[in-house]
């Protein structure tokens, strides 16, 4: 499976889950959820993890994402 992603997405199992869950974040952000509410409902463990990923994704923090979008 992990191949076929990799073939397909250009992208291991990982980092696809982590750009899903960051698609999915942007809505709950751009609708008014915090940083903590829009972690634990994507999937994240914490935050700070969250936060993470979200940079990596998208070059900002979630934060600034959601002032600049909403």
């Amino acid at each position: 499976m992990s191949r076929l992603i990799h073939q397909e997405c250009g992208c291991s199992f990982s980092e696809l889950l982590h750009r899903i869950r960051c698609q999915a974040a942007t809505d709950f952000l751009r609708y008014g959820a915090g940083v903590g509410e829009t972690a634990e409902k994507c999937g994240y463990k914490t935050s700070s993890q969250f936060c993470h990923a979200f940079r990596k994704q998208y070059g900002i923090s979630p934060k600034k994402w959601q002032q600049e979008h909403t």
